[in-house]
């Protein structure tokens, strides 16, 4: 089987006896995406899990180039330190993070195991990736360090704030004539507050006119 013959041929031309039937039936309607692409990225094989994940049908999908038309805007950053040791033959697979354009624009999040499928000679021919959708996870573990923050937040907040005491009432005029430097309250006095108290008036009366 050529390279050419490998880029059009199905899991049924793969594996043509009975296992290889139900093999394909798995691939072609269990609930993880598979993804086969030539090494450029062009997809020349999707099934409908990876399809229904992005909102789109199988046709519509194959014949895009994966980096620019279907990985999200936020997470197009070139992985080829990822590839080089799976097209080397140094690991035979490569599991990472990758995050999807859906229909609507929305992001799909999602962990992949890459694969190379290679012809007689051993050369690399395409790649094949499995899909699993974490979307929901990734939107949990958010909401769940954001309501973290705002606790953590309103905590520190509430630590801050001094506890109920008596009300502010309007400034008095200190004994000696003089503007008060801080508002003053009913009840005992902080030192830091004008209070026209006895000590205030001592200070007054020995004060040089």
């Amino acid at each position: 089987m050529t390279r050419a013959d490998l880029t059009t041929a199905t899991v049924a031309d793969l594996f043509p006896d009975a296992d290889g039937q139900r093999f394909a039936v798995l691939l072609d309607q269990g609930r993880v995406g598979l993804v086969d692409t030539d090494l450029t990225g062009r997809l020349v094989r999707v099934n409908a899990a990876f399809a229904a994940m992005l909102g789109r049908t199988p046709a519509q999908l194959l014949g895009l180039w994966l980096p620019d038309q279907l990985l999200h805007p936020g997470d197009r950053t070139p992985r080829g330190d990822l590839l080089a040791p799976l097209l080397s033959g140094q690991v035979t697979v490569v599991d990472t993070s990758r995050s999807y354009t859906h229909a609507d624009g929305s992001a799909i999040h999602t962990r992949i195991t890459i694969a190379v499928l290679r012809d007689p000679d051993g050369r690399p021919a395409q790649l094949t990736t499995a899909v699993v959708d974490v979307t929901r996870q990734v939107q949990a573990k958010h909401d769940l360090e954001v309501s973290t923050t705002s606790r953590s937040s309103t905590l520190r907040c509430s630590r801050r704030r001094p506890a109920p005491g008596p009300s502010w009432t309007t400034p008095r005029t200190h004994s000696s004539g003089l503007p008060p430097t801080a508002p003053c309250r009913t009840g005992t006095p902080p030192r830091s507050a004008c209070w026209a108290g006895p000590h205030r008036r001592r200070s007054a009366a020995t004060s040089p006119s």
